[in-house]
Parts: C-alpha cells; structure tokens; sequence
C-alpha cells in the first residue's frame, strides 16, 4: 500500500546556485527538534513506497506541481503537472531529468542530491552528510528542510509531517 508523504518544497537547482544556498547554516537542535528527527526517520525507513504531491521551487521563485513516487530504496518519478512535460526520474544512483521541449537529458549523481538523502538505503536526517536547516511548527504539520553537506547548490528538500501522531501518512502536502 502507498503512502503519501508530504514534499512541501523541493528545490532543484541542477547545478545553478539558488538563493536557498544563503540560507544552509545547520541549526542547533532541541531535544524536542532531535525526536521529531527520529520520528521522521523511523516513518521513513519503514516505508518501501510512497506516492505524493510536490512543489518544485526554482531559483527564480517559480514554481511547478506534480506527482511523486518514491520506491525505497534508490527510485523515485516526478511527473509534473500539465503544461510541463518534463519527466525527472531516479534509479540506479542516478538523478536523470528529460526536457522534451528541448530534447536534452542531464544525468546527475543521486548521491549530490537532496532526493538521495531519502532513497538512501538507510534515511538518517543527522548523518555527516545532511544539514537540518530549519523545522518550523505550522498549525498540523511540522517542516523540516535539509541540504547535503558541500553540495548546497543543488538544493534544499522541505519534509512536511503531520503533528498528529494518530495519522501515521499525511493527508494532504503543500
């Protein structure tokens, strides 16, 4: 059964420097902050499929919508939403991203990444290689933004998690 998981902001820069990358400093957590971690992770790590909806945020502050799949570990699809017929897809340790319009495709290593940080074999949100840049509290949901260490320029992933412990799949994203 898919779960939907809620990527509120994915930022993609395909190697161009986004105003987010200003925005990477590690923040110092709580011990409330350090449990929410753990509890994302364990949701995460139990999940073999997912199914969400994303927004993509670029560099210029545009946006874009679509449909994501993730099968744990290493694949992930993103469909966005129409007029765009871009396709980006994941899958053995490479991020591949189509344009038709142009008729070009870039291949970018999964591990330089945001997505790898939750194809991963393993999630770890706290690893040497991932920065907590943020969790704010919204009324029913909580976000936390991360970044690879030393590859900030190719963006930032916003998880969005439901405060209410009850539901263990989040019901809508963002």
């Amino acid at each position: 059964m898919n779960r939907r998981l809620m990527l509120a902001a994915l930022l993609l820069g395909f190697g161009l420097a986004t105003p987010a990358v200003a925005q990477t400093n590690p923040m110092q957590l709580s011990a409330a902050d350090q449990s929410l971690i753990s509890q994302v992770q364990d949701y995460l790590n139990d999940q073999k499929g997912l199914a969400a909806n994303f927004l993509q945020v670029a560099w210029d502050g545009s946006t874009r919508t679509g449909k994501a799949w993730l099968q744990r570990p290493g694949r992930m699809r993103f469909e966005y939403d129409p007029p765009d017929p871009e396709l980006l897809v994941a899958g053995y340790g490479v991020l591949v991203y189509h344009d038709p319009a142009l008729n070009q495709t870039t291949y970018i290593p999964l591990g330089s990444t945001p997505l790898g940080i939750l194809l991963a074999n393993h999630v770890d949100l706290t690893s040497a290689d991932v920065t907590v840049t943020a969790i704010d509290r919204e009324p029913g949901e909580y976000d936390i933004t991360l970044v690879r260490k030393n590859k900030v320029a190719q963006g930032t992933l916003t998880l969005v998690y439901p405060q209410d412990d009850r539901r263990r799949s989040p019901a809508r994203s963002k």
